[in-house]
């Protein structure tokens, strides 16, 4: 008992809500500590949904598929975080394939653009990774308090 109000405490704590006034508040008002976590959880989701990974990585499937690019876009980098990102922002990553698909196959002007797009996140991915990494651990550690403090 007393690791989990601890464990609940530590994620309240990286949050801008005091630990002591969120476990004492969702002691007195049943539920009241696990509303403030979920509206967070909601929050960290959001951020999440609007990087880029998920597209980027779509977009290398399909120009690779439609463009005919003389040398393969790879990354497994990449794909990693864009699996991270559907999980994490609860994006379907099919459906974001299949976008990217439609969108190069009826428009080979799009391929370049497209290309310029997946390389510059590629470029970027060492430094906005940690971004994501570091709301997924978040995303992560919150889930636990809201699972310690539902056993409370």
């Amino acid at each position: 008992m007393k690791k989990r109000i601890l464990l609940a405490g530590a994620a309240l704590a990286a949050l801008s809500v005091s630990p002591a006034a969120a476990l004492s508040l969702s002691a007195f008002i049943p539920g009241t500590g696990q509303y403030v976590l979920h509206s967070e959880l909601r929050s960290i989701r959001a951020k999440i949904r609007v990087m880029p990974f998920l597209k980027a990585d779509a977009y290398l499937t399909a120009i690779n598929e439609y463009c005919f690019p003389e040398e393969e876009l790879n990354d497994d980098g990449l794909q990693q975080a864009a699996i991270m990102q559907s999980v994490y922002g609860d994006q379907d990553l099919l459906k974001a394939m299949e976008m990217a698909e439609t969108h190069l196959r009826g428009d080979q002007n799009a391929c370049s653009p497209a290309r310029d797009l997946v390389e510059r996140i590629i470029y970027e991915l060492p430094e906005t990774r940690l971004a994501l990494d570091e709301l997924a651990s978040e995303f992560n550690l919150i889930q636990g308090a809201i699972v310690a403090l539902d056993e409370r």
